[in-house]
């Protein structure tokens, strides 16, 4: 054990010794290769969705099931049957957006609190107190819709959920 310890001690030492001429030699290119990586580091996520946010969707709107009422939604608020909360896969979490339904031509606005809706053949999930203001019921269950945003936040904004 005590001739394993001084061979540990000795490499310990020429290590040290060695380090000022190794960051002397290395820390040029450690500096340029940090660069570069800073330079092709992609985006972030909330950059990245804002970006790539679609200015205009058509497709089908279904409506929220009651049966989220109280549960969590992605940005940690509870789901509000009667709020104007939305579930969308393209728009991120904060988007203000203008929902026309194509058949009725009524407009609500909504805001984007939730990803979904399940269904990939869906564009949007509304509250059934949303779905009401353009003229979807519960019983027709989906609608042809224009989504288009109205303002997208520059920063994910994400609720801590309580309790957590």
């Amino acid at each position: 054990m005590p001739r394993l310890a001084a061979i540990a001690l000795s490499t310990l030492a020429s290590v040290c010794l060695a380090a000022p001429a190794l960051t002397a030699a290395v820390a040029p290119a450690l500096a340029q290769g940090t660069e570069s990586r800073t330079e092709s580091r992609p985006e972030t996520h909330a950059a990245r969705d804002v970006k790539h946010a679609p200015t205009k969707e058509i497709g089908k709107a279904s409506v929220y099931s009651t049966w989220f009422q109280g549960r969590h939604m992605t940005d940690g608020e509870r789901y509000n049957a009667r709020s104007d909360a939305a579930a969308s896969r393209t728009l991120p979490i904060g988007t203000k957006a203008k929902v026309v339904d194509l058949q009725t031509g009524k407009v609500a606005k909504v805001v984007i609190k939730d990803h979904g809706p399940a269904p990939k053949s869906r564009i949007i999930d509304l509250t059934p107190h949303t779905a009401a203001q353009i003229g979807l019921t519960k019983k027709q269950g989906i609608a042809p819709v224009e989504v288009v945003p109205t303002s997208i936040p520059a920063k994910p904004i994400i609720h801590k959920a309580e309790g957590s």
